[in-house]
C-alpha cells in the first residue's frame, strides 16, 4: 500500500544530526522519508544531480524544509530557469514579494520547486537565525567601514545572513503555505510535525464524512 513520502530538504553538513532525527520519527509514523544521505534519490547517470533531487522531490507528498547558517551550493542556472516564475508570483500577495531567482541556493530551488507545484512545504528555522535576522533589520542604519561586515551569534556571514532572509521573507509573505516555525532544539520540529499531519489527517477524514453526508441526502 502507497505511504506518505516526506522529503527533507536542507543543507546536509551542519543540520546531519537534525536530518536524521526527522528522518526517524517519519519513519516511526510509517510514512516513507526521503533524504539524500540515505540513498533516497534516484542519481540517474544521464542527469544532473540537482535535477535528479528536483524530480525525487516532485514525487513527494510533503517537503520539510529545515533552514540553519548555511546558504549551501548555488544551483545551477538552467535548473533554475525551469522554475515557473508566474506560477511563484501568482503566489505572491503583492508585487514587492516576487521571489529573487538569481543566485539561489539548491536548497532553495528544492523548496521553489515545491512551492511551484504546490506540494505543502513545511518550513522551520533555527532559533539562532531568527535572532540574527532581527538584530540584522534593526542595525542596517549602520555605517560599516570597507570591509567590514556585522558579526552574528550564530557565526552566518553577513551576505549568507541577507540571503537567508530574502528567502525566509519570501515564504512568510505568500499569500498560502507561508508559515515559518522557529525551533531551538530538534524536538520542536517533531513534536510540531506529529500535531500537524495528525490535525491534517483530522480534517481530511471530517470532510469526508461531511462530503458523504451530503451525498446521503
Amino acid at each position: 500500500m502507497p505511504q506518505l513520502r516526506v522529503f527533507v530538504s536542507s543543507t546536509v553538513r551542519d543540520l546531519s544530526q537534525d536530518r536524521d532525527r526527522v528522518r526517524d520519527m517519519v519513519t516511526s509514523m510509517g510514512h516513507h522519508a526521503v533524504l539524500s544521505e540515505y540513498s533516497g534519490i534516484l542519481y540517474d547517470p544521464t542527469q544532473h544531480t540537482e535535477e535528479a533531487c528536483v524530480q525525487e522531490l516532485l514525487s513527494c507528498d510533503v517537503v520539510v524544509l529545515l533552514v540553519g547558517g548555511r546558504l549551501g551550493s548555488t544551483a545551477t542556472p538552467k535548473f533554475v530557469e525551469r522554475l515557473d516564475l508566474g506560477k511563484l508570483e501568482q503566489s505572491a500577495q503583492s508585487d514587492a514579494n516576487t521571489p529573487n531567482l538569481e543566485g539561489l541556493s539548491v536548497t532553495q530551488l528544492e523548496a521553489m520547486s515545491a512551492f511551484e507545484r504546490s506540494i505543502p512545504v513545511f518550513v522551520f528555522v533555527s532559533s539562532e537565525i531568527q535572532v540574527d535576522r532581527k538584530f540584522l533589520d534593526r542595525n542596517r542604519h549602520i555605517q560599516l567601514k570597507d570591509g567590514q561586515e556585522m558579526q552574528f551569534s550564530s557565526g552566518v556571514s553577513m551576505s549568507d545572513l541577507e540571503y537567508i532572509s530574502k528567502f525566509l521573507a519570501y515564504i512568510e509573505k505568500r499569500a498560502s503555505n507561508n508559515a515559518v516555525i522557529e525551533y531551538r532544539k530538534v524536538e520542536d520540529i517533531l513534536n510540531h510535525l506529529k500535531i500537524q499531519w495528525s490535525s491534517l489527517l483530522q480534517r481530511m477524514l471530517r470532510d469526508r464524512q461531511e462530503t458523504q453526508a451530503h451525498r446521503d441526502l
